[in-house]
């Protein structure tokens, strides 16, 4: 067990951070950058300088497919407890794992495409 966390630990490239935070975000088509989504709301697991892992409750079957299909990127916000203002990014999927059936509620591993330098770090 323990090689497995190790080998793990050796092949983050960044130090992640264990908080929850709320997030909201949006769904954009990902050749015109049209909206895809109303707002939706959502939390952190981790977060690191390359990416970020949300928590998404009561998607859609149809939303939840266009990402799944590759066609949506994901614009966040993120709220950070003593910023005045939030964290904006655009982020490319990397992974998805449904971790409710049917209920809608989705981990999605996500990289960040566009961040400000000074926000992320």
């Amino acid at each position: 067990m323990e090689d497995k966390k190790n080998s793990e630990s050796e092949r983050r490239q960044y130090i992640r951070l264990d908080s929850v935070l709320p997030v909201e975000f949006m769904l954009v088509e990902k050749q015109t950058s049209q909206l895809l989504s109303v707002p939706l709301q959502g939390f952190t697991s981790n977060i690191s300088k390359g990416g970020i892992c949300l928590t998404a409750n009561n998607l859609s079957a149809v939303l939840a497919h266009q990402i799944k299909a590759g066609r949506a990127k994901i614009d966040l916000e993120i709220e950070i407890p003593l910023l005045a203002q939030r964290i904006k990014a655009r982020t490319n999927l990397a992974w998805i794992k449904e971790i409710d059936p049917g209920k809608g509620k989705y981990l999605f591993g996500l990289s960040y495409e566009i961040i400000d330098p000074k926000a992320n770090s």
